[in-house]
């Protein structure tokens, strides 16, 4: 069964690099740039478009328990790795893993920063 699971694993994981080398290659031309935004209408001395502290607090915690989501999928990716004894195979999950790791890094430090900025107010 662990055999198994780190072929998916490793299938998965293949799978995810190459679609992101073929996405790199697509024809500029080919490429439509996102609609302009448009900025909403806010009340006068609105200065909480998302609904104040109580939201912000709300989007922190559920960012929050993303990230440790997060967390737990690469430790298991982490966990897995030993098992796997093709050299290159491990290598390339390596590189995914620090991947992961350094993605999870910068949520975390820009988590910090905002709930820093809210201690602080506007």
């Amino acid at each position: 069964m662990r055999r198994i699971f780190a072929y998916l694993l490793v299938a998965f994981l293949t799978t995810g690099l190459a679609l992101a080398q073929a996405g790199g290659s697509q024809d500029p031309a080919q490429h439509h740039p996102p609609a302009p935004h448009k900025p909403a209408h806010h009340p006068p001395g609105d200065h909480h478009p998302m609904g104040g502290m109580q939201d912000h607090e709300k989007m922190m915690k559920e960012m929050q328990a993303s990230v440790d989501g997060m967390k737990a999928n690469l430790q298991k990716m982490k966990d897995s790795l030993a098992g796997v004894k093709d050299e290159a195979t491990r290598d390339q999950l390596q590189l995914n893993i620090n991947l992961w790791q350094s993605f999870i890094d910068n949520m975390d430090q820009h988590m910090h920063m905002m709930g820093a900025m809210m201690e602080h107010g506007p």
